[in-house]
């Protein structure tokens, strides 16, 4: 008796792989309308043909989706979160919009609703959105399209601006030695909150943050700098592009001109 159970279980289990292994076609996920509108902006230096949205804090993202599988639906993921940098690292004090949102799904066949809110104070900049719909085999798709939303705050949508006079262009210098970055950083609202970085990118391509500071409590809407920045000896010698990078208190961000500095 105890063999023949194991038997019959056997080819229970076997039947259900089976099944589940007879199902391989990905579920379909359709996107009727985003609101607002898929437009073409550049993000992180890249042009994204009709794939960014432009989103005021004060505003709804809403999306209409229709959801499709051959057996049966299991699940969808939303995914929202900052791409502030790139995908770098940015300091981790910012508060910015995040949203993980998991949606349990039945049957082959749903139209989907959904509305998106971003907070009031939420820092202004790029974000990525996703979504992903699993089907009950375990079968994906969406997971490879991102898209791009850039949050503009709706107390502050004006960028500030910055003025490096010195250095400028190109010049030369030592590992260990000092450079001086001096000019003025300008805001239509008080630029308390904000920061200050130094970054630049090495010849290999890569960009790094060399140094930031936070723009001092009472500062106005102008902040004067002159940024004493020590050469690392660590760095390796080569041609390197200086920029600095405002940010102002609501997250809305304007780089200087560069300079580069051939590194002896």
């Amino acid at each position: 008796m105890k063999r023949f159970f194991l038997f019959f279980l056997s080819l229970f289990l076997l039947q259900a792989c089976q099944t589940a292994q007879s199902d391989l076609r990905a579920p379909i996920l359709n996107i009727y309308s985003f609101t607002p509108q898929l437009l073409s902006d550049t993000i992180c230096g890249q042009l994204e043909p009709d794939n960014v949205i432009h989103l005021r804090t004060d505003d709804t993202l809403k999306m209409n989706l229709g959801l499709i599988d051959n057996e049966e639906l299991s699940q969808l993921k939303v995914d929202i979160h900052a791409n502030f940098d790139c995908h770098g690292h940015r300091s981790p004090y910012l508060e910015s919009w995040s949203v993980l949102e998991l949606i349990d799904l039945s049957g082959s066949n749903q139209d989907l609703e959904l509305f998106y809110v971003p907070p009031a104070d939420a820092w202004a900049g790029n974000y990525h959105f996703q979504l992903r719909l699993l089907d009950a085999a375990g079968n994906e798709t969406g997971g490879s399209t991102a898209y791009s939303i850039k949050l503009i705050s709706s107390q502050d949508s004006i960028a500030p601006e910055i003025r490096l006079n010195s250095p400028q262009g190109s010049t030369t210098a030592n590992r260990g030695s000092q450079i001086f970055f001096e000019g003025q950083a300008l805001d239509n609202m008080d630029l308390d909150g904000g920061k200050l970085e130094l970054r630049y990118e090495s010849p290999s391509g890569n960009i790094q943050l060399a140094q930031e500071v936070e723009i001092p409590l009472n500062t106005g809407t102008t902040y004067t700098f002159n940024w004493s920045y020590p050469i690392p000896n660590t760095l390796s010698t080569g041609n390197y592009r200086y920029f600095l990078r405002i940010i102002d208190a609501v997250g809305n961000t304007t780089e200087s001109s560069s300079v580069d500095i051939q590194l002896n």
